[in-house]
């Protein structure tokens, strides 16, 4: 959990710095979107092995 809050945070600043103008190497935010999405594949994983996933 605290994972995904973190990478979504590193996405915003992402945004926010590109939406500023300043030029960044383009794999920054779709490497920071990649690991979103592994942690929230992840969390799904343990949440059905826990049970808790309907």
């Amino acid at each position: 959990m605290a994972v995904r809050l973190v990478v979504n945070e590193i996405i915003s600043i992402l945004e926010h710095i590109v939406d500023i103008g300043v030029k960044m190497p383009p794999f920054l935010l779709p490497l920071a979107k990649n690991m979103k999405r592994a942690a929230e594949e992840k969390a799904d994983v343990a949440a059905k092995e826990d049970g808790d996933g309907e």
